[in-house]
């Protein structure tokens, strides 16, 4: 008898899959076509203008030649686009979007060190900050803080005891002009507020490590156990960040594989990676390579002080030994997505961890030569 071969063997694996499982996902209705009239003409990037989805703006790009169709993220319908050779560039309420890197610092960014640095403050959030904190600061005290610090961006962890206090740290971070930019996993309640106050953050799931023996078995199990929050932020117009702890789940190759196989089928184009350097101590080598690898999918990168083997797991930004290279690594890969810093310390007040990892990020700025970016955290 012959044996299937191994490949056909996974091919078919993936194949049942995606006829089973990613279906489920409702069909989106045949989008309506808007003609969309554009003038010639020219406007200088500014800091938000940076190939981002879901970013309102203004026509970025000269020449325009409005001959293609786009998608809005809106409502799904069409319109005709801008554009400037490589870049694609969606027109107030439409999403930004870029398609090739090759004009990327002519169109979409300023000089490396101005406003348009990665690395300005005014692209940071702030992670690990809520059940981490020697202080157990109220939803008023966390937005204060924050407005204090001039942190602009909050990626909300909790825990049981915060779910009564949901809303409020929604307004309270509204009150002190904070935007609510991500939520830690899943919860209805917190999903039923985001509804009601319009709000659309960020959803960071980790990637779970299934059992499966084969890679491709592996990838396919991860896509199936993620199509119902896959479906649910769909809904709601959330995007949906595949985070790395640690496990199969943690691994780069492993994030984009998923990303990549859930973003093969209709409206799942939503879903990308959010990668954290203090889960990521055994790619401090090889950052470079993972970065490009996830960069078409990077959500939001997460830094954090990077000694080898992780000792300690968690620093401050400044105070290890690779950051520097780092950092460097990040800002010449063109990456232009928001920039977490952690506090992940309960036993200390997540004003100091933050304002530590502020000052180190301000001297590595100095040393990599981003003067003007530097001159954000004064």
């Amino acid at each position: 008898m012959r044996t299937m071969h191994p490949a056909v063997a996974a091919a078919s694996v993936l194949a049942a899959f995606l006829s089973t499982a990613l279906p489920a996902l409702p069909p989106q209705p045949p989008a309506p076509v808007i003609p969309l009239t554009l003038k010639p003409q020219t406007r200088t990037a500014t800091a938000d203008d940076r190939g981002y989805r879901g970013v309102p703006c203004e026509p970025v790009a000269a020449n325009f030649m409005p001959e293609y169709l786009v998608r809005t993220s809106e409502n799904g319908a069409i319109a005709k686009e801008a554009h400037d050779q490589d870049s694609i560039f969606y027109v107030k309420d439409i999403r930004i979007r870029r398609l090739a890197d090759a004009n990327e610092a002519k169109t979409t960014r300023e000089p490396a060190g101005g406003a348009g640095s990665v690395f300005r403050k005014d692209n940071l959030v702030a992670w690990c900050i809520v059940p981490f904190d020697a202080k157990k600061r109220t939803p008023k005290q966390r937005a204060e803080m924050l407005k204090r610090l001039d942190i602009r961006k909050l990626a909300y962890d909790w825990r049981a005891e915060h779910v009564p206090t949901f809303e409020e740290e929604i307004l309270q971070a509204k009150a002190n002009g904070i935007t609510f930019f991500a939520f830690w996993g899943s919860h209805e309640g917190a999903f039923r507020l985001f509804a009601k106050h319009g709000l659309h953050p960020q959803v960071w799931q980790t990637l779970g490590s299934p059992k499966e023996p084969t890679q491709a078995q592996k990838v396919a199990a991860a896509s199936k156990q993620l199509v119902p929050l896959v479906q649910r932020t769909r809904k709601l117009g959330l995007k949906l960040g595949l985070y790395n702890h640690g496990g199969w789940g943690g691994e780069p190759q492993n994030l984009v594989a998923v990303c990549k196989h859930l973003r093969d089928n209709p409206g799942t184009d939503h879903v990308g990676i959010v990668y954290n350097l203090h889960h990521g101590h055994g790619h401090i080598k090889d950052f470079a390579q993972c970065l490009a690898a996830m960069k078409p999918y990077l959500l939001c990168l997460n830094l954090n002080g990077m000694n080898d083997n992780a000792k300690p797991k968690i620093l401050p930004v400044g105070q290890g030994i690779h950051d520097r290279a780092l950092l460097k690594i990040i800002r010449d890969s063109g990456y232009a997505g928001p920039i977490g810093i952690l506090g992940h310390r309960a036993d200390i007040d997540a004003e100091q961890a933050l304002r530590r990892n502020l000052v180190g990020l301000k001297k590595l700025l100095r040393q990599l030569g981003e003067t003007e970016a530097a001159k954000t955290y004064e």
